[in-house]
């Protein structure tokens, strides 16, 4: 063979190497997501990101227009219904109003004012929502887990210490962690 018949095999051989690659690898097309080559995680299943937790936060005290409220309780409802509603229950002086988000849109689902004998001040001791959130979201799996439930559990009983009751899906997996609404600390975990 002369030289320029073994420049053109060559040529050929690497053209084939070439497109045999990029037919094992295809790269996606402009706005395209390329494939996931990782298993699929089990909440995403259940549930789309939609809007966070600290966003449904944000909306309800808006609406109820008193950012000093108090989350006494929170309830992702409907989750595996894609979406789902945050539910939250917020105390104010002698009032409790309960507001439920729309986990896609953002919008007002429910607004009720319930009328009770609680001080907002009486919540002082406690360690709030957002910091009994942030212990329990630091000792979970935040890739395979979502918090469905949140609640101060015992706050009106004098004899009891309160605590903070978190609902956690993990999985086909559900388990409750307390932790003590003053301290921060683990009190128990199912």
């Amino acid at each position: 063979m002369n030289r320029k018949g073994v420049l053109i095999t060559l040529s050929i051989v690497f053209i084939v190497i070439f497109i045999a690659s990029c037919t094992n690898n295809p790269t996606p097309d402009v706005g395209e997501e390329p494939e996931k080559s990782q298993q699929e995680n089990p909440i995403e299943k259940d549930m789309d990101t939609g809007i966070s937790v600290e966003e449904a936060k944000n909306i309800a005290f808006q609406e109820i227009n008193d950012m000093n409220g108090i989350i006494v309780e929170y309830e992702l409802e409907d989750y595996r219904d894609k979406y789902g509603h945050h539910e939250f229950e917020i105390q104010l002086n002698n009032e409790r109003h309960e507001v439920k988000v729309d986990g896609k849109t953002g919008e007002i689902i429910k607004k009720q004012l319930k009328q009770n004998n609680h001080k907002i001040d009486e919540y002082d001791k406690y360690i709030g929502f957002d910091k009994a959130w942030k212990i329990v979201s630091d000792k979970i799996d935040k890739d395979n887990s979502l918090i469905t439930k949140v609640e101060l559990e015992d706050h009106d009983d004098s004899t009891e210490r309160a605590y903070y009751e978190f609902e956690i899906k993990e999985g086909n997996k559900e388990y409750d962690i307390d932790i003590d609404a003053e301290t921060g600390e683990i009190l128990k975990r199912d």
